[in-house]
C-alpha cells in the first residue's frame, strides 16, 4: 500500500509539473510547454519511470526525495529566470537538467545498488529456504 502511495505522490508531481509549465504559457505557448519538458523534466520522466519498476520502498523513498528536489530547484530557477531582466535567462532551462546530473545519478545509482542488494538477499533467503542444509553460500 506504501508503494502505491508513493507511486501516485511521484505522479502527481510530475503531472503538476507538466501542467504548471503549460498553464504558465498558455494554449499558444504549447511548444513553449513541450520545450521545457524535453530540457528540463525529463529527469522527473526517468524518476517516474524508476519508480514504478522499483520493488523495495527504500528506492522509492529515494525517487520521491529525488523528485520533490527537482521539481523545487525547477520551480525556484523557473521564476527567477522570470523575474531577470536579461532576455537570455530563459536559456538557463535549457541546462537544468544537465547541470542536475551530479546529483540525479548517484541518486539513481543509490537505487539499483538497493534494488540489488534486497532482491539478493530475498533470493538467498528463498535458496536457504529450498536447500536448509547449504549454509555454506557467500
Amino acid at each position: 500500500m506504501q508503494r502505491l502511495s508513493i507511486l501516485g505522490v511521484h505522479f502527481l508531481l510530475v503531472v503538476l509539473m507538466v501542467t504548471a509549465s503549460f498553464i504558465e504559457t498558455g494554449w499558444d505557448g504549447l511548444v513553449a510547454a513541450v520545450f521545457v519538458f524535453l530540457f528540463a523534466l525529463w529527469p522527473l520522466a526517468i524518476n517516474l519511470i524508476a519508480a514504478v519498476f522499483s520493488k523495495t520502498l527504500t528506492s522509492q523513498v529515494i525517487l520521491l526525495g529525488v523528485t520533490i528536489a527537482y521539481s523545487a530547484w525547477v520551480v525556484w530557477l523557473y521564476r527567477d529566470t522570470q523575474s531577470s531582466a536579461d532576455g537570455q535567462a530563459g536559456l538557463a532551462l535549457l541546462i537544468t537538467a544537465i547541470a542536475a546530473l551530479p546529483v540525479l545519478v548517484p541518486a539513481w545509482i543509490a537505487c539499483v545498488v538497493v534494488e540489488v542488494v534486497k532482491r539478493s538477499k530475498k533470493n538467498r533467503s528463498a535458496i536457504q529456504a529450498v536447500l536448509p542444509g547449504k549454509s555454506d553460500m557467500p
